[in-house]
């Protein structure tokens, strides 16, 4: 069981690793919870899963692929690989029934001729399609293989610029949460108290090098109350643009 001390809740624990303490599973418990609930917030108020539109641009080093030919060359050994097979199966059937009337090989291969033809025929095929495919074995360039046609890079520039605000807001909001804790008893709801005084509609003036904003007051006392707190200890940040 898992008991909270200043909540006095308590959660069921199931494991399986009857090795390490009790405390240790806790820990590490507690610590998924926590980097499950950093990537829902990543994903659903940062949108850390969101692509934008990237650029493509042509690689210089174009990898090396097998030629096309080559590669119909060896779909088509396969296909009569599979028909030499099917035969090959009729005539072991055909051999192990007339092995019971005491048959000789030679005797075998010349009641089934046909058969026999058959699959020197297509030996015959695979021998020269390997030969071929020996041939043709080198890789070429991709545009080389594709009339000139040339692979692409997807450039990342820009997920990685927005990648970094996103982080930079998320860290940011984090300080501001410490900031704001003093001034706000329950710290499940100190997320949605920030997003709300951040979010609250007033004046924005930029004077020279002095920016002002001011804030709509909040009907909530402890909101209003909250909101004023922050703002002082941003004013005596001296931040400056």
């Amino acid at each position: 069981m898992i008991e909270s001390d200043h909540r006095e809740q308590r959660s069921a624990l199931f494991t399986n690793d009857t090795g390490s303490e009790g405390g240790r599973v806790i820990q590490l418990l507690c610590r998924r919870w926590g980097h499950e609930t950093l990537n829902k917030t990543q994903k659903w108020d940062h949108k850390m899963d969101y692509f934008p539109g990237y650029v493509e641009e042509e690689l210089e080093d174009q990898p090396l692929v097998e030629k096309p030919a080559l590669r119909e060359l060896k779909k088509e050994k396969s296909s009569l690989m599979g028909k030499l097979n099917e035969l090959r199966v009729r005539f072991a059937k055909k051999a192990l029934a007339e092995e019971k009337e005491e048959a000789s090989w030679k005797e075998m291969k010349e009641r089934n001729k046909d058969l026999c033809a058959d699959m020197v025929s297509l030996e015959a095929q695979i021998t020269l399609l390997e030969l071929e495919i020996a041939k043709k074995s080198r890789e070429v360039r991709f545009d080389e293989a594709h009339d000139g046609r040339q692979l692409m890079e997807l450039n990342y520039e820009k997920k990685r610029f927005l990648d970094c605000i996103k982080i930079f807001t998320y860290m940011m909001e984090k300080k501001m949460c410490s900031i704001l804790s003093p001034y706000w008893d329950d710290p499940k709801d100190i997320y949605v108290t920030l997003s709300m005084i951040v979010r609250r509609g007033g004046e924005i003036r930029l004077e020279g090098n002095r920016l002002t904003v001011r804030l709509k007051g909040f009907r909530d006392r402890a909101v209003d109350f909250a909101a004023k707190r922050l703002c002082e200890e941003l004013n005596q940040m001296a931040l400056a643009l």
